[in-house]
């Protein structure tokens, strides 16, 4: 008796999972073409966003950037501030650092750093090791940067620009140059050296 009770029950128990199952997958079934879509619009919603809010940052690093802000104007690209960050508004900008992204994949592509061509104070570490007395030194010092010219000459514009690649890579490396009182360095890893000159073209 007992026995045949919790066999029924059993079976009761197990006929709802599976109705609930069948509810599940109508459901399912029924929405997925809509749930699909929708992600589809999130996704494209949040793409725009991202792009929005990117250029709406970069104008506002404009305002307070104390050198001529050089960026890409390229809409294949997203950006995103590095250097500052956070950016504050309310405070002067001396350096700033870009990362540039593909705008479909989201894959970093290379970047941009950039400050006054002249006048811009620049932090180099010294590392001093005394061997008698088995000690390190280090120490920050302030000098005034440099640009010094190194590489390959290629041109941008009607600007002289240097470009030195990477040294175990076949692809990528640094591209320098000044322009608008601005000193520029593009590096990349992936871009070969003809495309960040395209690029480079492009940056105002």
């Amino acid at each position: 008796m007992l026995a045949s009770k919790a066999i029924g029950t059993s079976k009761a128990t197990g006929d709802k999972r599976k109705e609930q199952r069948n509810v599940a997958s109508a459901l399912l079934f029924g929405t997925g073409l809509e749930e699909i879509c929708l992600l589809n619009l999130l996704s494209l919603l949040s793409l725009v966003l991202t792009m929005t809010t990117s250029s709406d940052q970069l104008d506002d690093l404009k305002e307070v950037a104390t050198f001529k802000l050089q960026t890409l104007e390229n809409p294949s690209y997203t950006a995103e501030i590095k250097v500052p960050y956070p950016l504050d508004p309310g405070q002067p900008v001396s350096r700033a650092r870009i990362h540039y992204f593909d705008k479909y994949s989201q894959k970093f592509v290379f970047s941009l750093d950039e400050h006054k061509a002249s006048g811009y104070k620049e932090m180099r570490t010294e590392t001093i090791v005394d061997i008698r007395n088995h000690t390190t030194t280090t120490r920050m010092i302030e000098e005034d940067f440099k640009f010094i010219p190194r590489g390959k000459k290629v041109r941008i514009n009607k600007t002289q620009a240097y470009f030195e690649p990477w040294a175990n890579r076949e692809t990528g490396g640094y591209l320098r140059w000044i322009q608008n009182g601005t000193y520029v360095e593009m590096e990349s890893v992936e871009l070969p050296e003809q495309i960040m000159v395209d690029l480079a073209k492009t940056i105002k």
